[in-house]
């Protein structure tokens, strides 16, 4: 009975190991030919895995902008996934205007605001406005008084 318990114990943590870090193994199929099987990672760090097989992923924390990579076997290195472009939202105010029946929300997307004006009584209602529509306005509006003033 101690030994199953232990093969099992061992079988176990082989195949949960399996399932934390990738590895590569050969296995024999059915029709008894040799093939490779990998079990791939996914890390999320500052640093990139020191130890990683063909597909591994790494989630790239080490600066603002977080980066994807894939490991490539043949070049034996980290390859940025290209994402489609997207933008960096900052600094999101909401503001009541209850007496006019609205409800702005002022935002920095990629380093140049944008605010959006909702009705209170009709959500679907909404205006926006930016520094192109208003360009004597520089640094975001952030005060209700600064927000009934643009232009939208």
């Amino acid at each position: 009975m101690n030994k199953r318990l232990l093969f099992l114990s061992a079988l176990l943590l082989v195949v949960s190991a399996s399932f934390v870090w990738g590895q590569e193994a050969t296995v024999i199929d059915r029709k008894g030919t040799l093939k490779k099987v990998t079990s791939n990672s996914f890390t999320v760090s500052a640093t990139q895995p020191q130890e990683a097989v063909e597909a591994d992923m790494w989630y790239s924390v080490s600066d603002s902008i977080n980066r994807l990579y894939v490991f490539d076997q043949d070049l034996n290195d980290w390859v940025m996934i290209q994402l489609a472009d997207y933008n960096k939202v900052t600094n999101e105010i909401f503001v009541e205007d209850v007496p006019n029946g609205y409800l702005y929300v002022s935002l920095m997307i990629n380093d140049q605001w944008k605010v959006i004006r909702y009705e209170i009584n009709n959500v679907n209602s909404e205006a926006e406005t930016g520094q192109t529509s208003n360009p004597s306005v520089t640094q975001q509006p952030t005060t209700l008084a600064q927000l009934q003033t643009l232009s939208f």
